[in-house]
């Protein structure tokens, strides 16, 4: 909590935006090696990228977990349900993303490394798009955020 505010829907947007640059990063590193025969090392810092998608994802999952019982109490338990299990997808493929990062560092064979890296972080960033969905779901359509608001307040806004 944060000024009794939940932290999970300010983490989240970090392994999503991550989630959203990582084809257009790893394409960009595609084209280097290719083309400007970038060093074979320069792909430790893709493995560092997913690295920190991998652990913004775990972080984000755990904070969402802590607040599960909370807004229980203002929803019904399936649709959070639906959203954790896309939580739970979301940080499955960041760790198979975070692996595939690896192909390129020790195959033989680099640019198909690359490749598959490239398709696993768009099979990523279609389920961080379901699971942001399904967590906007539950704030605007189930009023999973009535479970943190104080009842008669009203917000002045300018």
């Amino acid at each position: 909590m944060f000024n009794g505010l939940p932290l999970h829907p300010l983490a989240v947007h970090f392994p999503i935006a991550l989630a959203c640059l990582s084809p257009c990063i790893i394409s960009i590193f595609i084209w280097g090696s290719s083309r400007h025969k970038w060093p074979h090392r320069s792909w430790i810092w893709i493995l560092a990228f997913h690295g920190l998608l991998l652990g913004s994802s775990i972080a984000s999952k755990q904070l969402g977990e802590q607040d599960e019982e909370r807004v229980e109490q203002v929803i019904q338990e399936s649709a959070l349900e639906l959203h954790e299990e896309w939580g739970e997808r979301f940080t499955v493929a960041a760790g198979i993303v975070f692996l595939a990062s690896l192909l390129p560092l020790f195959l033989r064979r680099k640019q198909a490394g690359a490749l598959l890296l490239l398709v696993s972080s768009l099979a990523l960033l279609v389920i961080g798009i379901q699971t942001g969905h399904s967590g906007a779901e539950l704030t605007y359509r189930h009023g999973a955020a009535q479970a943190y608001s104080q009842p008669g307040l009203i917000y002045d806004h300018d």
